[in-house]
């Protein structure tokens, strides 16, 4: 790792907070966390539309890896699920920038949109993301076999194949 990319974690202003808790209230623990999960959120935005410029002027080519994906893996230290993740959703933002806006307003997650990024089109992005708002991964799964779409791991199977082996679950 080139070590120009290790940040002095001490210069910044954490507010590291002591882990046992001991000098918060509940209140003001949950106060808190609250607060950090969206700057975690408005951070991931901000990384993912770094990551989309980043892989549109292959700089990862200038730094020595063959591959965004190899980049990330070294350079970052991402487990191969982040990265596959953050790829797919920087792709999709640069392709359609109302991905954006869903993913602000934490309609969508990372992982629906990971799911959802490989299928989306001009013609379908409104609808298909509209589906998937607030919905898990599994129902954004659901959503796209039925829809005739592929899934990432998931073997292909048609529509029809699909309500079959949901009702044999069902019977079961």
């Amino acid at each position: 790792m080139d070590n120009s990319a290790i940040i002095e974690f001490n210069s910044l202003d954490c507010n590291v907070v002591d882990l046992n808790g001991l000098d918060m209230s509940n209140k003001q623990l949950v106060e808190k966390l609250y607060i950090l999960v969206h700057s975690e959120h408005q951070s991931l935005i901000a990384v993912l539309e770094h990551l989309a410029i980043l892989d549109e002027r292959k700089v990862y080519l200038s730094a020595g890896y063959p591959s965004m994906f190899a980049y990330l893996q070294k350079r970052y230290n991402y487990s191969e699920s982040s990265i596959c993740r953050r790829i797919a959703a920087a792709r999709v933002m640069r392709e359609f920038p109302v991905v954006r806006t869903y993913l602000e307003s934490r309609a969508i997650n990372l992982c629906t949109l990971s799911l959802l990024a490989r299928n989306l089109t001009s013609e379908n992005c409104r609808e298909l993301l509209d589906k998937a708002i607030w919905q898990n991964t599994a129902a954004v799964e659901k959503l796209l076999i039925s829809g005739g779409y592929t899934v990432p791991g998931v073997a292909r199977i048609t529509a029809s194949k699909f309500s079959q082996e949901k009702c044999k679950a069902v019977a079961m």
